[in-house]
Parts: structure tokens; C-alpha cells; sequence
């Protein structure tokens, strides 16, 4: 599954879009023609239950075929961002998506364009206009269910934004916040838990100028997650008078998407290192 999403991530967002689409309008017909079919030959008695439970296997099969190609492609539009770190391709499927929305869904489609837009702030380094962006958030148009997640996830790009300005007052009224926020499910207990570790760590670093070592003893597996703790260890790094581990560090991400401030970050070092030298 990994290995398809990631070849779905590379193509165009329109063929993304219109693949998702056509796979499951088939689906939708194959289940509903099944069940249709059953029914007629209910009502004319003329069915074994041999073919009555096949038809419904193919239903069943069908509909669960839809919602495992949702989840393929709602990952592959993940990696977008986090493996092929494309910014703007990223940025324009919530937007392409968000014009074609129906009536039904054009409430949760804007919603998500609106975090989408603020996630790529931040990473682009427009860290000032990152809680402009979530300001605009109307949890009310996002399904119930996902409503704490963003919200979290929300809380996690707005102290980092703040960290990386060195906004303490407004970084602790967030973090006071997201710590007094009622939370039942386990997974959102822990998603909170890990945007505290990594905030912590990051404020520590920057804004305390104290070593923290999380990002050099946790790892991640995305490539985009790879290139955020390789830029917090490297700075790590810096404060502990480890400049040759501090070049390694900054030149293993100097090379990957000018867009990502944390390589803009690191060309500057470098720059500035050689400048020394």
C-alpha cells in the first residue's frame, strides 16, 4: 500500500483527483447493482442462497474497496508534503479539491484548505501569518470526529511559530491552553503528549538556549520528519560547541526544498561558516 500511494502521490493532482473519483463511482455501481440485482430476484423468488450470498459478498467487497481507496488516497496527498516535500502541489490539491466540492461538502473541504494553507505558512517560514490563517478556522464545518485532532494539531504549528519567533508570553498562553484541554480519547492524550515533548525540546533550544537532546534520541519516519529534527539536532549541536557535528548536520538538508525554512536555515550557516573559514 505504501508503495502505491507513493507512486499516486507523483501524479498530477488532477489525475490524483480524477482516479479517486472514477474508482469509486465503480465501486459505488458494482455495490449498488449488486444489492439491486438481489433484491429482483427476491421479489421474483427465483434466487438460490448460494447466489444470494455471493452478491452480497461482491456489495460488501465494493464498499470496502471504496473506503480503502479514500484512506489511499488521502495518503497519498499526504506525501505530497511529507515525502516529495512539494509545497505548492501540496497546497493546490486542497484547493482544487475545495472548488469541486459539492454542496454538502464545501464546508469541510474550506476548513481543510484553511489548515492546509497554514501548515505550508509555516513551513515556507511565515510564521507571522500562520495564526492569522487558523483564525479563519470554523471547527463547526469539520465532522465531529476529527474536530480535537486539528485543533491539536492547530496548537502544535502555532507554538512552534511562536517558538521560532521567540514569542514567550503568547508560547505559554498556548501551552497552558492545549495542557487544560479535557481530552477522552487515548490517541488524542497521546498526540498531545508528543506536541508537548517536541515543543518543549524546541523551545528549550531556541529560546532558552539550552541542549536538549530529544531530536538526537527520537527519529521519525517521514522524509519531511527527518528534515525538522535534523534541523533542531543540528542547532542542538551548535549550543554544545559541536561545530563539525553542527556543518554534517545542516549540509545532510541543504540540498532538499529551498521552500522549507529549515534549509534556508541551514544554506545560512553555511554560508556563514565558510565565510569564517
Amino acid at each position: 500500500m505504501n508503495k502505491i500511494s507513493s507512486k499516486l502521490s507523483r501524479l498530477t493532482n488532477k489525475q490524483i483527483l480524477k482516479l479517486s473519483n472514477s474508482v469509486n463511482i465503480i465501486l459505488l455501481v458494482t455495490a449498488a447493482l449488486s444489492i439491486a440485482y438481489s433484491w429482483y430476484k427476491i421479489i421474483v423468488n427465483d434466487i438460490s442462497t448460494l447466489l444470494m450470498s455471493l452478491l452480497l459478498v461482491i456489495a460488501g467487497l465494493a464498499m470496502y474497496s471504496i473506503f480503502i481507496n479514500i484512506k489511499l488516497m488521502a495518503t497519498a496527498i499526504e506525501e505530497i508534503l511529507t515525502e516529495n516535500i512539494d509545497l505548492e502541489k501540496y497546497l493546490d490539491i486542497y484547493t482544487l479539491m475545495y472548488k469541486k466540492a459539492n454542496r454538502y461538502s464545501k464546508e469541510e473541504q474550506e476548513a481543510s484548505l484553511i489548515f492546509t494553507d497554514g501548515r505550508v505558512k509555516y513551513y515556507r517560514g511565515q510564521f507571522q501569518d500562520v495564526q492569522l490563517t487558523f483564525d479563519a478556522l470554523d471547527y463547526n464545518k469539520v465532522q465531529k470526529k476529527y474536530r480535537t485532532k486539528l485543533l491539536l494539531r492547530r496548537y502544535n504549528f502555532e507554538m512552534l511559530s511562536c517558538i521560532l519567533q521567540k514569542e514567550r508570553e503568547e508560547y505559554n498562553r498556548l501551552k497552558s491552553e492545549i495542557e487544560t484541554l479535557s481530552l477522552s480519547l487515548p490517541s488524542d492524550q497521546e498526540l498531545r503528549d508528543n506536541i508537548l515533548k517536541i515543543t518543549s525540546a524546541a523551545y528549550s533550544i531556541i529560546v532558552e538556549k539550552q541542549p536538549n537532546n530529544y531530536f538526537d534520541d527520537h527519529s521519525v519516519n517521514s522524509r519531511l520528519g527527518k528534515i525538522t529534527y535534523t534541523y533542531y539536532a543540528a542547532l542542538n549541536a551548535q549550543l554544545k560547541g559541536e561545530e563539525a557535528r553542527t556543518r554534517e548536520l545542516f549540509e545532510s538538508i541543504a540540498q532538499e526544498n529551498p521552500e522549507l525554512f529549515y534549509v534556508q536555515e541551514a544554506k545560512r550557516y553555511l554560508e556563514e561558516s565558510y565565510i569564517k573559514v
